[in-house]
């Protein structure tokens, strides 16, 4: 390994920590942070950073190209050889092949090895293979609830006014099936079939993501590529009955991430892909987002956009999980950006299909999107939420919020004063 340069001559990689080559443990490609510097892949792959002239090629050649590269390296193979902790391969390299075949589980068991080298959800708590088997125990009373679910809204938005959509985000196994290296062995309808049928109108777009030239989901990741965010887009846009802006040039640019599926393997394994640029004129008002996911909670967190470019003046309320959370970091063109880049402001809400008649009232949106991955449906939403209570019952413990709170009613101050650990960043575009 090359000598290492004193702490302040090191270079600042933007995202990044290289004091795992002196300190520990740390990751040298931050989880969901996608890293645009090329000299990364010789950090993450190399575990050394990059000579001047390495540098200089890296540069002319791009991220996919120098991660390529360096992959099919002999000093990559005989790192690899050393048997390191937190060392990387590519995804889609003979390296990442030889490490982990196809069929091979983290040994969390969260995630598999697809036959075409995606990484899967597998088992644990988003354990979706029974549900696309069709043998996940349901409830009897589960589609009844998911009909209150579904309905009660469609009449609250008439009475208020406002538009909605209702989309679902389909399983990245459910797209190409046939990626998953196990048996599949189907025993009867899955959940989402079922609820299809139950609840007409409801938007599902399977057939665009499988028809999509470009992979709708990330290959490391459980999450959408900016293909995939565009589908649900679109999706959404339909049911609002909006037309969406006509694609045209976005500044974007190549990548190096690591997905929340292949930080779960030993070696981790990256991926490049192609990110649109961070939109300069979105700008996040509001947030308790920090906050609660420090509290080691995900409902009951808020952001709230501003973009002052947008092509939709609407003022956007949404009730959803982390595919349409706006701006999360590492899914740039995911369907939460496309739905900051799109509408002048974002109401975001982590309540996954949820609805408050109070928030309505106080945000006065122009229009509304329930949103849920399918992986979450077996539990049902609750009718009604008090998003307020939720937020404070997970800032006021360090333990995620029980189910049950979710049909606390308790009463509602303003959406953007009445949380705790409150961060405002009006003055910073991110």
């Amino acid at each position: 390994m090359n000598e290492l340069p004193s702490p302040d001559a090191r270079p600042a990689y933007v995202g990044s920590d290289i004091s795992h080559m002196v300190d520990g443990p740390h990751f040298a490609v931050r989880l969901g942070v996608p890293q645009t510097d090329p000299g990364i892949a010789y950090l993450a792959l190399l575990n050394r950073l990059p000579n001047r002239d390495e540098r200089v090629r890296a540069a002319e050649r791009g991220m996919a190209a120098t991660c390529a590269e360096i992959a099919r390296s002999e000093e990559h193979l005989a790192h690899l050889k050393l048997h390191a902790p937190y060392s990387y391969v590519l995804a889609g390299s003979p390296s990442a092949d030889a490490a982990h075949g196809a069929g091979t589980i983290s040994s969390d068991v969260v995630a598999v090895v697809g036959s075409d080298g995606q990484l899967l959800l597998h088992g644990d708590s988003n354990n979706y293979v029974p549900q696309f088997q069709g043998e996940f125990p349901l409830p009897g009373d589960w589609l009844d609830d998911w009909r209150a679910v579904v309905a009660r809204p469609r009449e609250r938005a008439v009475a208020a006014g406002v538009k909605l959509a209702q989309v679902i985000v389909p399983e990245k196994m459910a797209i190409t099936p046939a990626a998953y290296p196990l048996d599949l062995l189907i025993r009867g309808p899955r959940p989402i079939e079922l609820l299809l049928a139950a609840c007409p109108g409801l938007d599902y777009p399977i057939d665009g993501f499988r028809a999509s030239a470009e992979p709708g989901f990330l290959v490391t990741d459980s999450h959408l590529s900016p293909a995939g965010g565009q589908i649900m887009f679109n999706a959404a846009c339909r049911q609002l009955d909006l037309v969406p802006p006509a694609p045209g040039e976005e500044d974007c640019c190549e990548s190096l991430v690591l997905g929340d599926l292949g930080f779960r393997l030993d070696p981790l394994i990256i991926e490049t892909a192609t990110f649109p640029k961070p939109a300069a004129a979105i700008r996040i008002t509001d947030e308790n987002l920090p906050a609660i996911i420090a509290s080691g909670a995900h409902l009951g967190s808020y952001r709230v956009t501003e973009n002052s470019r947008a092509p939709f003046a609407e003022r956007l309320l949404v009730f959803g999980d982390s595919f349409s959370l706006p701006m999360a970091p590492g899914l740039p063109g995911g369907f939460g950006d496309r739905l900051a880049r799109a509408f002048k402001t974002v109401h975001f809400c982590w309540a996954p299909f949820s609805w408050d008649d109070k928030l309505v009232a106080e945000v006065q949106p122009d229009v509304i999107i329930q949103e849920m991955g399918e992986r979450g449906i077996h539990r049902v939403p609750s009718v009604t939420v008090d998003f307020a209570s939720l937020a404070a019952a997970a800032l006021a413990s360090d333990a995620p919020p029980a189910p049950d709170q979710l049909r606390e009613r308790q009463p509602v101050g303003k959406l953007i004063s009445r949380f705790g650990h409150r961060r405002r960043s009006a003055d910073r575009a991110d």
